[in-house]
């Protein structure tokens, strides 16, 4: 069953216990799995805002952004996500590819 609204609930509740980069990420993922878009780039932004190395972020808020059309943010998050990912040690790469 795809309890989006319960889930979102709950992950607002978790944000304002522990507003990390993970609770909004999680939120985030929600947001896209039901089709919010909009929402998921705002919550994928707000993680990648708290943690900079935060990869998975920008790999998905590229995908809500071709989602909703914007081909130029979608390729911009995407190059930067490729940056990142170079830049980043093993234990990273892993859980990215985990994630894809």
């Amino acid at each position: 069953m795809n309890d989006y609204q319960g889930a979102l609930n709950d992950f607002t509740k978790v944000i304002e216990i522990d507003p990390s980069d993970f609770s909004y990420w999680c939120r985030a993922k929600t947001k896209m799995d039901a089709k919010d878009y909009i929402g998921a780039i705002e919550d994928y932004s707000k993680s990648f805002e708290i943690r900079s190395t935060g990869t998975t972020a920008l790999l998905y808020r590229s995908k809500c952004k071709w989602a909703t059309k914007d081909y130029k943010g979608a390729k911009e998050d995407s190059i930067l996500y490729e940056e990142l990912r170079k830049g980043c040690g093993e234990e990273t790469k892993l859980e990215v590819s985990r994630v894809q």
